[in-house]
C-alpha cells in the first residue's frame, strides 16, 4: 500500500500548482490548499482529482480507489478550529453521500 501512496500523492500533485499545498494529517486524512482560488475553480480542481484518482489508479494497481472531499473556504473570522471542523463536516456528507464526491 505504500506504492500506492507515492502513486496517489504524485496523481494529486499533477493536479497542483506550485503555489499550492498537500499535507498528511493524520491516517489516511489529508488537506490540500489551494491558494488564491475561488470556490468555483477549487471545485473544478477537487472534481478533476476525484476522478482521476478513481480512474488511473484503478489501471495502475486493478483495485478501486476513491476519496472524499469536504471543501471549503477560509473566511477572514475563520480560526483553525472553525474552518478544520466545517471541512470535516463537509468530508462526511462526502463519504456518506456514497464516497468519491465533493460536498461545499
Amino acid at each position: 500500500m505504500i506504492l500506492s501512496w507515492f502513486k496517489w500523492s504524485a496523481l494529486v500533485k499533477s493536479h497542483l500548482r506550485e503555489s499550492d499545498y498537500l499535507v498528511e494529517l493524520v491516517a489516511k486524512r489529508f488537506i490540500i490548499l489551494l491558494t488564491e482560488t475561488n470556490v468555483k475553480d477549487a471545485l473544478t480542481v477537487a472534481t478533476k482529482i476525484c476522478k482521476s484518482v478513481e480512474n488511473d489508479l484503478r489501471s495502475i494497481i486493478n483495485h478501486s480507489i476513491t476519496i472524499s472531499i469536504g471543501l471549503g473556504e477560509a473566511n477572514v473570522s475563520d480560526t483553525e478550529d472553525t474552518i478544520f471542523k466545517r471541512v470535516d463536516t463537509l468530508l462526511y456528507k462526502s463519504k456518506n453521500n456514497g464516497k468519491n464526491k465533493v460536498s461545499f
